[in-house]
């Protein structure tokens, strides 16, 4: 992995845990519903991204704290700039099946194209 990729990877970490947690666990909610019912999982936090998908920790209303989830993407990524793509696509299928999911994050994924797109200039 180059400096420049491995940057990118960081950016995008921080910036969906900042903006987009309530994506990050509609994405346990709904892959993970076996494990983690909504009422079950209470946060969770991006640790990585690779081309197969997300780690995560995830915490539960009774504390327990799982460090290792791992939310697999629908297919793996092409490009470094596919992330915005699948994680949207992701976002809408959990929304779709969770009405707990506000409508307010599906608006402000469009921020993180600058994240994975270098020609956006990135707001720090």
């Amino acid at each position: 992995m180059t400096i420049a990729a491995a940057d990118r990877r960081k950016r995008i970490v921080r910036h969906m845990n900042e903006d987009h947690a309530d994506s990050l666990l509609a994405y346990v909610h709904h892959y993970h519903s076996a494990e983690f019912p909504e009422s079950v999982a209470v946060s969770a936090k991006l640790t990585a991204l690779d081309k197969e998908g997300l780690w995560l920790i995830v915490a539960t209303a009774s504390g327990v704290v799982y460090e290792e989830v791992f939310v697999a993407f629908p297919s793996a990524l092409q490009t470094p700039k596919a992330v915005r793509a699948i994680v949207v696509d992701m976002h809408h299928e959990a929304r779709a099946r969770s009405p707990l999911v506000s409508t307010a994050v599906l608006h402000s994924l469009s921020s993180l194209r600058a994240l994975v797109d270098p020609r956006v200039g990135v707001k720090e």
